[in-house]
């Protein structure tokens, strides 16, 4: 029997609200995610964060999972031959080529360069917010619109909304719905912006609240599937072909994938604990393949062609 997982992300004050219910086995499974622990890499100024090397983070989570003993970083980039990005050399002398790539949305990362480019901080505001967004967005006209709906629900004090249109609040009443006046008015303005969560999280420290631009997720359903797919896709891309088949010295050679917030279903299904019942289709230049979330606390599963998948459990980024 094939198993689906349907994930709700929410917020810290969503579970109770929505009434979601622990994952279990079976045909459906639901699982509510506090937001707290998701922090991905894809934000490292706002949430506090060191900028993510992407290659020096692969390099230590293979050395820590696999027990090696040393990293040797290959290809510094900018060289006239590509080259995979770093070995690593099991205590047996087994040397492992290991090729970094990310799973991601185009026109995500451009809305999240364009996050990036700009100060979140506003004088205005008392506390920190998180936003969920319907991306893609226009940046630049939440960043300049944003705050001034935010301060409007602190000043009647609301902790959180789920945003819809503004004639459903009105016409379906819930415990998110927003009073008469000026709250209201936020949310519509707030929808507009292609919001469609907030929440207020601690109080702000001097210079005003910060605003986490978050993405809110789509509905929609999973498998473990997915994950396999997803590495049959980056397997055949030639970059990394060509720079895996260079590495003819190596006993073996494994691509990792960073799986990022924005590749919603992988990310999803790689919450439970379903591993794919099928092996990706490899070249013969590839013999393991690591999926890994790039999140703060990353899920890490690896297939190899001798042992097939495996779930390695996590892996924590140093903060």
């Amino acid at each position: 029997m094939r198993s689906e997982v349907v994930i709700l992300w929410v917020s810290p004050q969503s579970p109770r609200r929505l009434g979601a219910r622990p994952a279990s086995a079976g045909l459906c499974a639901y699982r509510a995610v506090d937001l707290r622990e998701c922090r991905s890499y894809t934000y490292p100024a706002l949430m506090g964060l060191q900028p993510w090397d992407e290659e020096s983070d692969a390099a230590e989570l293979v050395r820590s999972k696999l027990g090696a003993s040393v990293v040797r970083r290959v290809d510094p980039g900018g060289g006239g031959e590509q080259l995979h990005d770093f070995d690593v050399e099991l205590p047996d002398g087994d040397v492992i080529a290991v090729e970094v790539t990310r799973d991601t949305v185009p026109s995500h990362r451009r809305v999240l360069a364009e996050v990036d480019r700009r100060n979140w901080q506003f004088r205005d505001l008392r506390f920190d917010w998180v936003v969920d967004m319907i991306s893609p967005y226009d940046v630049r006209s939440v960043h300049g619109k944003v705050a001034s709906p935010l301060v409007a629900l602190e000043a009647v004090g609301v902790d959180s909304a789920l945003l819809r249109h503004p004639n459903a609040l009105e016409d379906a009443p819930t415990a998110d719905e927003l009073p008469e006046g000026p709250a209201r008015q936020a949310g519509a303005e707030l929808y507009a912006l292609r919001a469609r969560l907030v929440y207020r999280l601690s109080e702000a420290e001097t210079g005003g609240g910060v605003v986490i631009m978050s993405e809110a997720s789509k509905a929609s359903s999973t498998a473990p599937s997915v994950v396999v797919e997803l590495i049959e896709r980056h397997a055949a891309l030639d970059d990394n072909l060509r720079k895996l088949s260079r590495a003819k010295a190596a006993s073996e050679r494994h691509l990792f994938v960073w799986i990022e917030n924005s590749s919603q279903q992988a990310v999803a299904t790689m919450a439970f604990g379903f591993l794919p019942e099928r092996p990706p289709k490899l070249p013969d230049c590839v013999d393991a393949a690591w999926a890994v979330t790039a999140y703060v606390q990353a899920r890490v599963w690896q297939y190899h062609r001798r042992h097939g998948w495996r779930d390695l459990g996590t892996w924590r980024r140093r903060e």
